[in-house]
């Protein structure tokens, strides 16, 4: 008996052994693997294994700096960051002390302007020596809680270990000790239903190298996707000695060029730039600083309003973002946060955000469209919860939330102010129709069909011509502006030119249909779709309408992450007015051109807001001309 015994209890211990593999596969949130195989390939492909000269300093003046290519070298792109190191002809390359790291920003007569970025170690002089740093130290950052329980961070922390590479890991958002050696910022973060996993500059905090992943599995984050890592210390650049040169020749500009026609009659133009300290502060979240006509700002959001929720014709900022409901009020060149709303769910996008008078009492609310993600039976999705807020005791007080449909203000053709609303459909972002919203009895209620939008499809891609009665604008999908005959639903005018794809703001759609990629291996139940753009007609602005023209790329297409990190992304976005004249959408007037993202912008005191995002990640709201 003791042999079939021993059997038994064999067969029976594999029994167990495979069915706690199998169970333990299944309900592991971590067991998919990623591919970090382009990530890695970008680190090796981007730094040599050993120091490469690339040039030598000519001229330095304040923070810019020249240096002459060596003749064999290929054009860097604009971005590009090198190391400098000293230079003494006795001494090998690789053992040359540190000094600096540059950042390519133009070109002229066959030599590289650059700025300078930080000293990390002797003061940089002319004579030194431009060399493209070797394997850098990987400074590895993530916002997933528990990371050594995650396989993915650790499955990335192996494989750059075993590319033989010096890791340190990050444990916080600032990196509190001086790097001694050249580094890059690799950051592993979790959002709702993905990962994203970026390679960025450790100096400047360019964005190098991004890339996201689906990934279903609910993981517990400490801070939101993209939080800035910083360097606690930061050198600042030494003055310039007597014996460099006294100035850098003029380059050309690389601002594209546009046309401009007159401003919009009421906006004037802001207040001269003053000739001020460029020095960089320190943001506080509560305290953002305006210099030059910008303030910055310490965190990042989705859209702003100016609004007087008081009465008192003093109105505020209001910033919404996926957190809440942000105020903050002009003080001479500061702004101070006042009051906040924040919402209740982690898993809350900020959609759209408009302000006006629903109850005629001399004070605005604040309609928020809102929509919360869900996933139901494996199936990814949002429902609406918008809301509208007031002042009430001083505060941010909710007068009804959870409304299941947007929310939008605009003006008719007489100027005066309307509150619409649309439901949202089961697979569809929109395509319910579009009503009035009415606010009675201190709550707020869908009332009868918006006649002068009737067949229109989205509550957000419509205005009207002052002029004709008739005549409506519309975004169309293809990101031109036609000009539609309402009675008859005819195109009578176009605009020259499309206004580029606007992917700021997306939330999961389930698809009505599932399908499959790869053969059967991954199924696809949901899509990620894209709130609009801010559209607006002015009628004080002599009837005209105003969008943003969004020319910079925008996406994760290999040909655009290969511009992001070659730098050679040197679009501009704008705002643009425009109006109906003839069989053609004109274009009125245009601002500005930024080499930023624009996310959002406004109109107030004769002057317009934008918000905006740089290469960096840093938001702004800014001052145009």
């Amino acid at each position: 008996m003791r042999e079939p015994l021993k059997v038994y209890n064999l067969c029976l211990k594999a029994l167990v052994f495979f069915l706690f593999i199998f169970l333990g596969g299944l309900n592991c949130p971590c067991a998919a693997s990623q591919n970090f195989t382009e990530l890695l390939s970008f680190l090796e492909n981007r730094f040599p294994p050993i120091y490469k000269p690339f040039g030598t300093i000519t001229e330095i003046h304040g923070d810019r700096v020249v240096f002459k290519p060596d003749k064999q070298q290929e054009r860097p792109g604009r971005g590009t960051e090198f190391l400098v190191t000293t230079y003494s002809p006795e001494i090998p390359i690789y053992l040359q002390p540190l000094s600096s790291v540059i950042k390519v920003i133009s070109f002229f007569n066959g030599n590289i302007l650059c700025t300078h970025v930080v000293t990390v170690g002797q003061p940089l002089k002319t004579g030194d020596m431009v060399v493209i740093p070797p394997s850098p130290t990987v400074y590895l950052y993530t916002n997933i809680t528990e990371k050594n329980a995650f396989s993915p961070y650790n499955e990335l922390l192996n494989k750059i270990i075993d590319k033989n590479l010096e890791v340190v890991e990050v444990p916080g958002v600032e990196i509190k000790q001086k790097p001694s050696r050249f580094g890059v910022l690799v950051c592993l973060e979790a959002g709702n239903g993905y990962l994203t996993y970026k390679v960025k500059s450790l100096y400047s905090q360019d964005t190098l190298y991004t890339n996201t992943a689906d990934f279903d599995k609910h993981v517990a984050v400490s801070r939101p996707v993209g939080s800035r890592v910083r360097l606690a210390y930061m050198e600042t650049l030494p003055e310039t000695s007597p014996e460099k040169i006294a100035a850098v020749p003029t380059p050309p500009t690389d601002t594209k060029p546009f046309t401009v026609s007159a401003l919009p009659p009421s906006i004037s133009p802001p207040v001269t730039e003053k000739a001020a300290d460029e020095t960089p502060f320190k943001a506080k979240k509560t305290d953002e600083t305006l210099s030059r006509n910008k303030f910055s700002l310490s965190e990042a959001y989705h859209r702003f309003v100016w609004a007087d929720m008081n009465g008192d014709h003093t109105p505020s900022l209001f910033f919404l973002n996926n957190q809440g409901i942000f105020e903050f009020q002009q003080d001479q060149n500061r702004l101070r946060q006042a009051d906040q709303y924040l919402f209740h769910s982690p898993d809350i996008i900020g959609i759209h955000l408009h302000k006006g008078d629903m109850n005629g009492d001399g004070k605005d609310e604040l309609l928020v469209t809102l929509a919360e993600t869900t996933v139901f039976m494996g199936r990814e999705d949002s429902r609406l919860c918008s809301m509208v807020l007031t002042r009430k005791n001083g505060s941010l007080t909710v007068v009804q939330d959870r409304l299941d449909y947007y929310l939008r203000v605009i003006q008719n053709r007489e100027g005066e102010t309307e509150f619409i609303g649309q439901t949202k459909v089961a697979y569809d972002q929109y395509d319910g129709f579009i009503f009035k919203i009415l606010y009675e009895k201190n709550s707020i209620r869908s009332g009868p069909e918006y006649r002068p939008a009737r067949n229109i499809y989205s509550i957000y891609q419509f205005n009207f011509d002052i002029h004709d009665s008739d005549q409506i604008m519309i975004i169309e999908p293809s990101n031109y502006v036609y000009g539609y005959f309402a009675p008859l639903e005819r195109v009578e005018a176009m605009s020259s030119r499309q206004y580029g794809k606007y992917k700021e703001i997306s939330y999961p759609q389930k698809l009505k249909k599932e399908s499959y990629t790869k053969g059967f291996s991954d199924k696809v139940n949901f899509e990620m779709v894209y709130t609009p753009r801010r559209f607006e007609l002015k009628k004080e602005f002599d009837g005209q309408c105003f969008l943003i023209n969004k020319e910079r790329q925008a996406g994760l297409t290999a040909e655009n992450v290969l511009d992001k990190v070659l730098s050679r992304d040197e679009a501009l976005d704008t705002i643009v007015g425009i109006s109906w004249r003839g069989d053609s959408i004109v274009e009125t007037w245009e601002s500005k051109g930024l080499a930023k993202d624009i996310i959002d912008y406004c109109f107030y005191d004769n002057k317009v807001y934008v918000l905006t995002r740089d290469s960096l990640g840093d938001y702004a709201l800014e001052v145009l001309r």
